[in-house]
């Protein structure tokens, strides 16, 4: 966020600001940057058939070899990967959409804000962004709460 003068009353003002807060004095609209967005991969698909699905996808829409798509997704595996940059939001989502139906995790991202993920791929939050334990991670967790609350009452049942 950039601070601005009102050309009106000659007071600091946020650059985002509709119109004043000191005098209302209305603000032209910032015209939109239409091929602003980016699609990020955070994480691959880890089931076989899906990280294939994925590759074809990456093969038909950035044109690449189905080694560099296999090489890609393994790279994402470390930290997340820009797949394409300057797009509109229209056609950022709808890459984004083909490649979530393939299984991967990823990311429309917003290039025009300073503290934009793209700006260091490296940001903690991004890269520790993953969608959940998955169906068997949850059915693990389920099996192992359940004997722990058996270990639990059978515990305290032999107290009273």
């Amino acid at each position: 966020m950039a601070l601005i003068t009102c050309p009106e009353c000659g007071k600091e003002i946020s650059d985002r600001s509709a119109c004043c807060v000191h005098c209302g004095y209305p603000l032209p609209p910032k015209p939109p940057e239409p091929n602003r967005f980016s699609v990020v991969l955070t994480s691959p698909p880890h089931y076989p058939e899906n990280r294939k699905r994925m590759a074809l996808a990456l093969v038909k829409e950035l044109d690449l070899s189905e080694k560099d798509a296999m090489d890609l997704m393994d790279s994402a595996e470390q930290k997340p990967v820009v797949l394409r940059s300057e797009m509109t939001v229209e056609s950022a989502r709808a890459f984004a959409n083909t490649l979530q139906r393939a299984g991967a995790y990823v990311k429309v991202v917003d290039g025009s804000s300073p503290d934009s993920p793209e700006a260091s791929m490296s940001s903690s939050a991004l890269a520790k962004e993953r969608h959940g334990l998955g169906f068997c991670g949850t059915v693990v967790a389920v099996v192992v709460g359940v004997l722990a609350a058996h270990l639990i009452m059978a515990l305290l049942g032999g107290l009273f």
